[in-house]
């Protein structure tokens, strides 16, 4: 398999795709998924073709996910913080990332450096595609760049459908799968048209 060449217009293809699929309001495992599709459909041809075979035939929309998934493995735990970043009303974002254990802002400058250097293994490069699609896809949602007090919206009970959630949880799941898709489902390719 050849190395990927990374350049500056492939991941701003990636950010546009991205940022255009911020309309689908969530970020669950199938919100991911849709943004993904959504970013794969801006990509030119030897971009997508890139992705592809970086990511071994797996869909940008699938990779994005694995983040989430990995989140409970004890080698993965540290990746936590890396989903979002608290902020003070009022304060700037520049005054409280740099945090040790990182933030989502870290988290995309890192992944999106590994994803650019051709010395390392395709592996490593294909994990930095999957976590900077996730956590681009992450500071879309409103709550993953969020008040420190109430944890992102985690510390906000809200009530769907008679059942007790947090607004995090709303945001991330809840939101898309309670839209009237019934044409579409769980079909991410519809949803992402």
């Amino acid at each position: 398999m050849p190395v990927m060449r990374v350049s500056v217009q492939f991941i701003g293809l990636c950010v546009f795709g991205l940022l255009s699929a911020s309309y689908t309001y969530a970020y669950g495992s199938l919100g991911h998924e849709i943004v993904g599709e959504i970013a794969t459909s801006h990509l030119c041809a030897r971009a997508a073709s890139e992705v592809e075979e970086l990511l071994d035939g797996e869909s940008l929309g699938r990779a994005s996910r694995w983040p989430d998934w990995i989140r409970r493995d004890p080698k993965w735990r540290k990746s936590g913080p890396w989903h979002y970043i608290n902020v003070a009303d009022n304060e700037r974002i520049s005054a409280v990332t740099g945090r040790a254990e990182g933030d989502v802002i870290w988290a995309i400058e890192k992944f999106r450096d590994e994803l650019a250097d051709q010395s390392l293994s395709e592996l490593k490069r294909a994990e930095a595609l999957r976590f900077l699609a996730h956590f681009i896809a992450d500071v879309h949602q409103p709550l993953h760049v969020g008040r420190y007090e109430d944890r992102g919206g985690n510390k906000i009970a809200v009530r769907i459908d008679g059942r007790k959630a947090n607004l995090h949880k709303f945001w991330d799941a809840q939101w898309l799968l309670k839209l009237d898709r019934s044409s579409h489902a769980t079909d991410t390719a519809g949803q992402a048209a």
